[in-house]
């Protein structure tokens, strides 16, 4: 990986100023992205609660985080009505030199960045019916053939051909690379079970 990785020179460490974007959804994923920088990277994270312990981060009243989720459905809902594809916008600090999305394509055009792909599909909201539209087809071949988009880093194997598939990677195929999601390895415990009843725990968001 070439991509933003350690930029070492004679033994001289240089390090890249990287900002972490992930939106107004900070996913358990992106608080363990952070955590594995690569060396000779710092990253300064868009979001304050990217840096909390695991959990989902719950500082809100629950009305008012309510009242804003349903908000976030309506505007989403509307947004796909309109068949519009997924970009954000990233206001970035002084000094970055390079923008990690979470899961977001960028519509930022002076400072080159990398985005996190789960699924190709995820480029309109998880909606294959504007996903098939061929505007929105043209618009991210567009946006990943341009020069600031310097890296599609796919989770799995699975997404990197669900990519592929999906568009016509042919002016930036050279940019798909996998590079598998990272963990934190929790400390090691024993546990002994008796054999006679196992509970199994599941636990997810926005779960249909």
């Amino acid at each position: 990986m070439q991509i933003y990785y350690s930029l070492i020179c004679e033994g001289l460490i240089v390090i890249m100023k990287v900002y972490f974007y992930a939106g107004n959804q900070v996913h358990n994923i992106h608080k363990q992205a952070l955590k594995a920088a690569p060396l000779g990277t710092t990253y300064v994270a868009s979001n304050p609660s990217l840096s909390d312990g695991i959990g989902v981060h719950k500082t809100q009243k629950k009305l008012m985080a309510g009242l804003k989720q349903v908000a976030r459905l309506g505007m989403l809902k509307a947004v796909i009505g309109l068949g519009l594809p997924k970009i954000h916008y990233a206001k970035v600090p002084k000094d970055i030199e390079l923008i990690h999305s979470g899961h977001y394509p960028l519509w930022n055009k002076n400072i080159p960045c990398v985005m996190e792909m789960e699924q190709v599909t995820q480029l309109t909201w998880f909606n294959r019916r504007l996903f098939d539209l061929k505007r929105n087809k043209h618009f991210f071949e567009k946006l990943f053939s341009s020069p600031p988009c310097r890296g599609i880093l796919c989770w799995t194997e699975a997404a990197e051909k669900s990519l592929e598939k999906g568009l016509n990677c042919e002016n930036f195929k050279e940019k798909i690379h996998v590079v598998p999601l990272t963990i934190e390895a929790p400390p090691p415990t024993r546990r002994v079970f008796d054999g006679k009843r196992l509970n199994l725990f599941f636990l997810a968001t926005t779960f249909f």
